[in-house]
């Protein structure tokens, strides 16, 4: 039997829901492949997890703006730290 994992972070609702399909589709057109769903940062650091999910609420709820111009040049290239 094959095995897969689905790796996802808990940001918002989105990134759990593109994992919850991809499982759904994988049960549904390959009953002989074994899934696993890891949200990756709570299995890295629960505290990590803790910090940047609270981080990510109160910027998409305090200023959404902010939020999408990172989202959007996310998209473009990577985001450089240093």
């Amino acid at each position: 039997m094959k095995k897969v994992l689905i790796f996802y972070a808990s940001y918002g609702g989105g990134h759990l829901s593109a994992a919850k399909s991809i499982l759904e589709y994988i049960q549904k057109y390959n009953t002989n492949i074994e899934v696993e769903m890891i949200d990756c940062m709570k299995y890295i650091s629960k505290s990590l997890e803790k910090l940047t999910t609270g981080a990510y609420r109160e910027m998409a709820k305090k200023v959404p703006t902010l939020w999408g111009k990172v989202y959007s040049d996310s998209q473009k290239r990577t985001i450089r730290t240093y």
